[in-house]
C-alpha cells in the first residue's frame, strides 16, 4: 500500500508545481460508478468443462468506481490521478466432481496515473482519451484457499463528456485494465491465484471544475 502514496505523493508534487508556475489552467475533481465485463468462464478453473464439471461466472455486472482529480497541462492535455476500485473482478460458483459446490471471488482495487486529452466537438461536448498506468493489487478467495498479488498495468479508456457549466460536467466512458493478475486461471491444478484478465468497465461520471 506504501507505494500507492509514494505515486499519490509524486502527482500532488507535479500538480503543484504547475499550479505555481504560473499556469492559467483550473484543475478538477470527479467520481464515476460503472460495471465490469466478465471474464471468461474458461480463465476460472482448469477443471471447467472436464467430465460433469461446470463453472459459472457471477462477476458481468458487478459494480465499480472511482474518484480522480486533475491538473490541465495545456488546453487539451490533463495530467490525472485517481483511486479505482473494480470490486469483484472474477466470481466463481463450480460443481466440481467429488467436491460439490466450489465458489471463488477476486477483488482489485489501486491508484491509475496518466495522461487525458479531449477534443471539443461543441461548445458543450468533449471527446477523451486516457493512457495510463494502474498499480493494482488483487485478492483471490475461495472454498481451496487465497492468493494475493499486486503490480503495475497499462491502461487505456475513451468517453464523451458533456459542460452543463464552467464548473459541472458530466461523462460516460469506457476504461479497459490490462492484466490484473498472475496467473492464468483463478484455480489451476488445485492452486489459487489471481486471474491475469483484461477488464473492461463501462461507467458515468460528474466532474467539478475549479
Amino acid at each position: 500500500m506504501s507505494k500507492y502514496w509514494y505515486l499519490a505523493g509524486t502527482s500532488i508534487l507535479l500538480a503543484s508545481s504547475l499550479a505555481y508556475g504560473g499556469s492559467a489552467y483550473a484543475p478538477y475533481v470527479g467520481a464515476s460508478v460503472g460495471y465490469n465485463t466478465a471474464v471468461s468462464e474458461s480463465n476460472l478453473s482448469a477443471a471447467c468443462g472436464v467430465g460433469t464439471s461446470t463453472c459459472q461466472d457471477l462477476g458481468d455486472t458487478e459494480d465499480a468506481w472511482r474518484v480522480y482529480a486533475g491538473y490541465p497541462i495545456t488546453d487539451k492535455f490533463a495530467a490525472e490521478l485517481g483511486y479505482t476500485d473494480l470490486v469483484y473482478t472474477a466470481r466463481l460458483e463450480e460443481q466440481a466432481n467429488g467436491i460439490g459446490v466450489l465458489r471463488g471471488e477476486q477483488k482489485t482495487k489501486g491508484v491509475t496515473l496518466g495522461l487525458t486529452a479531449k477534443q471539443p466537438v461543441t461548445q458543450q461536448v468533449d471527446v477523451y482519451g486516457k493512457l495510463g498506468a494502474y498499480v493494482w493489487d488483487s485478492k483471490a478467495n475461495t472454498s481451496l484457499g487465497s492468493a494475493d498479488d499486486s503490480g503495475t498495468s497499462p491502461t487505456v479508456g475513451l468517453g464523451v463528456a458533456y459542460n452543463v457549466n464552467e464548473q459541472w460536467g458530466v461523462n460516460a466512458g469506457w476504461d479497459r485494465y490490462f492484466d490484473l493478475g498472475t496467473q492464468a486461471r483463478l484455480i489451476d491444478g488445485g492452486k489459487v491465484g489471481t486471474v491475469d484478465e483484461d477488464i473492461d468497465t463501462f461507467s458515468v461520471g460528474l466532474n467539478y471544475n475549479f
